[in-house]
Parts: C-alpha cells; structure tokens; sequence
C-alpha cells in the first residue's frame, strides 16, 4: 500500500511538470508566432547554442555620480559674547583711524553707508553668548553655492554687531585673514547683502556688495 502511494505522488509531481512545461511550451509559441516572432527564434536559437541572447551579453556598468567635493572648509570657531543693548550701527562704523579709535575703520564704501549707515542706521536687537564658525573657501565660488553649503539664508546670516565684535577685540581680530572676510548681513530694508571686510595691517575696509555680484576666491574666509 506505501508503494502505490510512493508511486502515485511520483506520478502527479511528474504530471505536473508535464503541464507545466507544456504551457511553457504554448507560450514560447504563441511568442514565436507574434509580431516579434522573428526575434524570438533569432534569441532561441543562440540559447540552444548557448551564446548571449536579449542583448549583448555584456553587463552594464552602472557609474555611479561622484560626490561634489565641499567648497568650504571649517578652520576655526570663536565665541561671541552677549549683548544687553541694542547696536546702532552708525555709532559703531565710523572712519577713523587715530590711536584712539575703538576700531581703526579706513574706508567704508558708498554700498555700505547706503545699505547700514543713513536714515535710522541698521539697528540690531540683543543677542546671547553664541558660536562664529569661520571657513575657508577651497575653490573659486559665487553667493549662492557658498549659501547653498552652509545651509541657505536662515543659516548664513551674521550680524554687524558680531563683525564689530571681531574688530574691536584684538585677540579675535586675529580670525580675520589676510584676504577677503564674507559676512552675509540683512540690510536696512530687510534685503540680504554680503560684506567684504579686508585687512590691511592695523587698519580694515569695510565694503557692502549685492548678492550674486562677486565672485570670492579660494583662501577667502566665510563667516556663519
């Protein structure tokens, strides 16, 4: 009794197969007999002699994209102290460069004064103890990528009262490069404006520029 129902369910699995390799058949077929009938016997036949068909037998290389290199490099950090009134820029950026001037200022330029200085002056709320991140460009770059990298608007902009703060203390003034300083500042209107502050021994200039009208250079220095 075990045996003929050993040799039943041969019996069925080998029916089964039959079947199925009959529809497989029927359906080879039916391909073969269709539009693309030609095609299909073309490939079956470099299957039976088991050369590549459906293609040419090589594997696509899928390139994958290459990382875009960062435009910026962090080189430092400082700390700017709190505040606990509000900054009036046209009390703080005025040219003068005697011995006693709190900043030796010896040029600010017509972009500037319009943008910060005249009618009511730019004036900046109290802010809290908080960290300037300083970097430093890898490759010649416009506003927008630069902004881009550092995590657009919200993230890039600085104050002027943090610019005076790195001017007027002589230990942080040292974070000012020898080259062009970028800071990216709100101006009276509320319109974002990049500023240019340069060094020239003991004495900086101070410029104001539109976004997207400059292109900074590799070495400059971004502050965020």
């Amino acid at each position: 009794m075990m045996e003929n129902n050993t040799m039943l369910g041969k019996t069925v699995v080998l029916l089964c197969k039959m079947t199925e390799g009959l529809g497989l058949v029927f359906d080879l077929l039916e391909k073969m007999n269709s539009v693309e009938g030609e095609r299909w016997r073309e490939n079956l036949a470099k299957f039976l002699r088991k050369e590549p068909c459906w293609g040419s037998g090589q594997v696509t290389q899928v390139t994958q994209p290459k990382p875009t290199p960062s435009i910026l490099e962090l080189v430092g950090t400082t700390t700017i102290s709190a505040t606990t009134g509000k900054f009036v820029a046209k009390e703080k950026f005025m040219v003068g460069t005697k011995h006693n001037a709190p900043v030796k200022i010896s040029y600010l330029n017509d972009d500037f004064i319009t943008s910060f200085l005249q009618c009511d002056s730019k004036i900046e709320n109290p802010v809290g103890e908080h960290i300037l991140g300083h970097y430093k460009l890898r490759r010649s770059s416009p506003d927008d990528l630069i902004i881009a990298e550092l995590g657009g608007l919200e993230k890039v902009e600085t104050t002027l009262s943090e610019i005076f703060f790195v001017m007027k203390d002589k230990k942080k003034r040292d974070i000012l490069r020898r080259c062009r300083n970028i800071f990216y500042i709100k101006d009276i209107s509320g319109a974002l404006r990049v500023i240019d502050v340069e060094v020239y021994e003991d004495r900086l200039c101070i410029y104001a520029y539109p976004i997207g009208n400059s292109i900074w250079h590799s070495g400059d220095c971004v502050f965020c």
